[in-house]
Order: structure tokens, then sequence, then C-alpha cells
């Protein structure tokens, strides 16, 4: 006789099981099973089984792995901040880089942008500990390097440069790629697809990052490619260097892109050229202390190397005043978009300090009078309105 075969479950038993152990506490108690799946996945059969199966089973899915994700926690720290660069300070040594973060260096043409890059490469690959620099030592080592200007055949070289800086035969963990054979479009997903397939990678560097995009002084181009910086960095557990240019009448990077890596970046480095050989580095914006700055130079191999017993002023003696008119209108709307967040703001003395609080954590000094007249700017330009009365004012882009 036969074995009876046994009923096949639905998708519907099937989801039920897997998905929802207990429904009364869903979304969050089915997370454990949830986390080994593919979301991504399953959300491609809501069309086929979506008269089987609600659509909201896939809507609460996506919400919890999101929730997962977003969850800052209260009162607690689950995933510590990974520094893997600090370099002298004032005081003791100032965090530079960090995982899950990344930062900007911008300087004129020819300012030597690239060789500071060289610079800190070795100092990653070699890990380097001395009275300037504090390299913390990581399991994963890999360094990408993305060059949108310069030829393949000059991109790459740079392994072997790293190799002689650092007294190595090879340096294998140092992988570049030209990348301006490529459309903008393509640019950012290749880079994109690129850390994904090498999930040992530490630090990925961008240089010429404008070339990712069309305009640098389109607003949702910007934000589209700096949203997307951010989220490489978070997914991947990576630094990523931006190298982006200075406009030529200022020390500000170019563009409305410049603007809004100025307020996504967890450091912003300036690199000037002093003479033929040697340039300064300094730190033009930064979340935490700020390092000290310090000067290299271009030995005579061509390669740039740190000159140790340089004493540079510290950060804070080097903030200048703010003049309106010395930023341009990409600058101050992604400067009230930030105070803004999309909501309003009520009472002008709040405005007035949120103001006062954005220019200076960019690097800029206020004498009391500064933030009241840029406000008063503001309104008189239209880029700031007011819905309210004099008594009770409501503010909004």
């Amino acid at each position: 006789m036969s074995k009876k075969q046994e009923k096949e479950p639905s998708l519907e038993e099937l989801l039920n099981d897997i998905f929802l152990p207990n429904k009364d506490n869903y979304p969050y108690q089915g997370y454990d099973a949830l986390k080994e799946l593919e979301i991504d996945a399953l959300k491609e059969l809501r069309k086929d089984i979506k008269e089987q199966l609600p659509a909201s089973y896939f809507d609460n899915l996506a919400y919890e792995e999101d929730y997962k994700k977003a969850y800052a926690g209260y009162g607690s720290i689950t995933d510590p901040e990974e520094v893997i660069l600090r370099i002298k300070g004032e005081d003791g040594f100032s965090d530079v880089f960090s995982l899950k973060n990344f930062c900007t260096i911008t300087g004129k043409p020819k300012s030597k942008k690239s060789m500071l890059i060289l610079l800190i490469i070795s100092w990653l690959v070699t890990q380097t500990k001395n009275n300037i620099i504090d390299v913390a030592e990581t399991i994963k080592k890999l360094i990408l390097v993305f060059d949108s200007e310069q030829s393949k055949d000059i991109v790459e070289k740079i392994p072997c440069k790293i190799a002689e800086m650092c007294n190595l035969d090879k340096a294998y963990n140092v992988v570049p790629f030209s990348i301006r054979c490529f459309s903008p479009e393509k640019r950012l997903k290749f880079i994109a697809e690129t850390i994904k397939r090498n999930p040992d990678t530490l630090v990925v560097v961008i240089d010429g990052i404008r070339d990712l995009i069309y305009d640098v002084n389109n607003i949702t181009e910007s934000t589209n490619i700096v949203s997307e910086l951010m989220h490489l960095a978070s997914n991947n557990k990576i630094h990523i260097i931006n190298v982006v240019h200075q406009n030529k009448s200022d020390n500000n990077a170019r563009g409305n892109l410049g603007s809004e890596l100025n307020f996504k970046s967890e450091i912003i480095i300036s690199v000037t050229k002093k003479t033929d050989k040697i340039s300064s580095v300094s730190c033009s914006m930064t979340r935490k202390k700020a390092f000290n700055s310090f000067q290299f130079e271009i030995g005579p191999n061509g390669l740039p190397c740190l000159i140790e017993n340089n004493s540079a002023a510290p950060y804070k003696e080097r903030r200048k005043l703010f003049r309106y008119n010395e930023h341009d209108d990409n600058f101050h709307k992604n400067l009230l978009q930030g105070i803004f967040n999309g909501a309003e703001i009520t009472g002008h003395s709040n405005l007035v300090d949120l103001i006062d609080t954005a220019l200076k954590n960019l690097g800029y000094d206020l004498n009391n009078s500064t933030a009241t007249n840029v406000f008063r700017t503001y309104l008189n330009k239209g880029l700031v309105n007011n819905k309210g009365s004099k008594k009770n004012s409501i503010y909004y882009l």
C-alpha cells in the first residue's frame, strides 16, 4: 500500500509559519527568522500572490528590516564608532576617519590633493604610528581607488608608488580603477558594485567625485550622490574619501555638490600649495576635535613624505569671520535646508540661534550681530518665509 501523499502547504501557510511565529506582537517577534531571508526576493513575489496574501504582510516585513537598520537605541551604544585614523591635535590625537562615514579633501587645482591621498594610503597600508599619525589595526585591509580624471596607464601606477613609499615588494591591498571611460551614471554603479563584490574593503577613494554627476550646481543630483555615499559607507562599514576642487574665488568646495559634501562629511580637509615641493594640510571643518595642520613635501623620487618636525597653529586659531557675499546661493540654500530639515521653525530668536550654531559648526566665527543680519538677509531675499505674526512668527522655506 503506497504511503499517503502529504498535502502541499499553501504559500500563505508557509509565509505564516516562517514570518509570523507570534502574530500578536508582529512585526518585532519575527525578526530572528526574518533576518536570514531575502526581503527583496519576497517583494518580487507580491505581483504573483497579491490575491492570496495581503500586501500589508510585505509592507510589515520591509518596515521591520528598515526599523532594525534605523533604530538608534536609547541610552546605549550597540555598535560603537570604529576610528581608523587619528592625527595629532591640540590635546592628544584627534579622530579623523571612522567607518560608516565619509570625508572630503578639497584644494585648488595643482595643490597636490592626489599626493595627500598617496600619503594617507601609505599610512593605512603600514598602519603607521608616530608622534603625528595613529592608524588603528583592522581586520579589513583592502583599499579601492577610483580616479575619474587620470588615464588608466597613470592610475595603474598607484600600487607601485605605495609599495615604494612603504618599502614593500607589492601593495597587494591597493586596487586602482580608472573610471573616466564611463558615463557619470555608470561610474557610480561601478563603484557600488565593486564595493559589494569586495567585502574586505576598508577605505574607498573617489578622486573626482564631481564626475559622478553631470552638473555640480544641480540640487537633485548633488543630494542624490551624497545620499548614495552615506548609504555605501554605512551599509558596507567603510570610510569613503572624496576629492573635489575648490572654487577659484574662495576656499569653498565647488557648486551645490561642494555644499552638500560640507554638510554631510565627517571632516573637511584642505590642501594648500606653499611651494613647488611643499603643501600644507589643515582641518577646515570637523564634527569632533580638529587636528593640527601639518605639511608634506615631494621628495627626489617624486613621492610625498610627511614633514614630521612641522608645528602649525591649531584649527581654532584659523577660524574666519562669516561674510554673506562670499558664498553663492547654493551654499545658503543648503544651510537653510539643513536647519529646517523639512519642518517649520517658530520664533525669531530660535531661528537666529540655529543659524548661529550651523555657521559655527562649519568653522566660522560670528560676532553678536552676524547671525541676526544673515537671518534678515534671508527674509529680504525670500529664502525664508514667515506665515505668522510679529509676536508669533512661523518660518518656513
